[in-house]
């Protein structure tokens, strides 16, 4: 298979010929959205396909084909090559892992917010000045409450999160796949102060002292970590 680049005019300025099989299917594909990404320059994106690239040029060389890493390579060395420049310009809450240190506690908490999202509220706990008091309005089970948890104490040992629910279970909860399963209208107070209680005040390393108090009328029960 012969694979050419034309310029603008139609004049021949790349020319490959190679034998076709999976990895070269790969590599061209591969080549397509990269070159995409030059154009929009979107980090996030980049650092997805830079894993992808490498991993079909690894593949590839491994079964004796040498076609990825000739097509792939070049940008490859561009996007890390760029890494210094873009690592705080495109999203850069996508970099926070949320498998490392205290937030490995929140990872298993059933929610049905998306792993951006939760990324984004510890990102945007961390770039507060002073020390930050967080009223979050609907907390289902914790989750995102125990990532600005985190955040928040690692501000500041004064921080506060005020968690404002309902915490009863409503009809539109057994459309996910949470593994909780609870009566309509029935609360789950219980799993919520589970799930905070358990992962933050009592991990040995990580500095959080709260109290937690339920104020309870006909519409809300408020906590306070």
């Amino acid at each position: 298979m012969e694979t050419r680049t034309l310029d603008d005019d139609g004049t021949l300025v790349e020319s490959f010929v190679g034998g076709y099989n999976h990895y070269t299917t790969m590599a061209v594909s591969l080549r397509s959205q990269a070159e995409r990404y030059l154009f929009y320059e979107r980090w996030d994106r980049g650092q997805v396909l830079l894993q992808n690239i490498q991993e079909c040029i690894k593949e590839s060389r491994e079964n004796g084909f040498d076609v990825a890493e000739n097509v792939l390579q070049p940008f490859v060395d561009y996007i890390i090559s760029q890494q210094r420049y873009e690592l705080d310009i495109q999203e850069p809450w996508t970099n926070v892992d949320l498998r490392k240190g205290d937030l490995n506690l929140c990872t298993n908490i059933p929610t049905t917010t998306e792993t951006e999202v939760l990324q984004l509220l510890y990102w945007l706990v961390q770039k507060v000045h002073g020390i930050p008091y967080i009223l979050e309005l609907g907390s289902l089970f914790g989750a995102s409450t125990a990532v600005m948890a985190v955040a928040a104490k690692q501000q500041s040992p004064h921080a506060r999160v005020v968690a404002v629910d309902s915490f009863t279970w409503h009809p539109w909860m057994n459309k996910f796949q949470l593994g909780i399963k609870r009566k309509i209208g029935e609360s789950f107070l219980d799993i919520f102060q589970r799930h905070t209680y358990q992962r933050i005040r009592y991990h040995p390393n990580h500095p959080v002292r709260y109290s937690v108090g339920a104020v309870s009328d006909r519409h809300f029960q408020r906590i306070r970590i």
